[in-house]
């Protein structure tokens, strides 16, 4: 297995909205952990895609997330579950000329599980934040969990991915990134 780099990786945000984000189990805790991944692609200069699920109906990204959005960063709008279920989508992400896609959000046993697995299938390299996704109930994110790790996704905490993006505490942006987690 090849360790992603923040030149070979993009961080993919999964509709984290304002009527999702209200009835998730762990929702500040996976607000919290996307702010910091969000944070961290930043100051590693790497790209970020975030979703949103008929926002019309559901909502736009939470504001607490949406601050910390860069203006280079794409949002697509989306119908069907799976990420790649959406022609923009995978116009943008080819675009990006990434192998691997660190990904984070709602709900973990439908959008995020379903994009996991069609971003395994379109041949990505594929990194879940598991303190970064959530459900409304534990009971459907733990089985998505197994599921999408039984499919080839690499499943890691939040601070697991950053510092393996990192690689070292020599990297240059290594004391702005470490100020995020502590």
């Amino acid at each position: 297995m090849k360790y992603p780099d923040s030149s070979s990786a993009a961080l993919l945000v999964i509709d984290m909205q304002e009527k999702l984000v209200r009835v998730m189990h762990r929702a500040e805790e996976c607000i919290g952990r996307t702010r910091i991944l969000l944070q961290s692609a930043a100051l590693l200069k790497m790209d970020s895609i975030i979703t949103e699920h008929c926002p019309n109906k559901i909502g736009r990204t939470v504001s607490s997330i949406s601050e910390t959005l860069f203006p280079s960063w794409p949002i697509v709008e989306k119908t069907s579950f799976s990420c790649f279920g959406d022609a923009h989508f995978r116009a943008v992400v080819s675009q990006k000329k990434r192998q691997t896609l660190i990904v984070c959000g709602i709900e973990s046993h439908v959008c995020v599980l379903q994009s996991v697995c069609d971003a395994i299938d379109a041949g990505y390299q594929v990194v879940v934040a598991t303190d970064a996704v959530t459900s409304r109930s534990p009971r459907d994110m733990e089985p998505a969990c197994r599921f999408m790790r039984d499919q080839g996704a690499i499943l890691l905490s939040s601070e697991s991915i950053i510092f393996m993006l990192l690689k070292s505490a020599e990297h240059p942006r290594f004391r702005a990134v470490a100020k995020l987690i502590k």
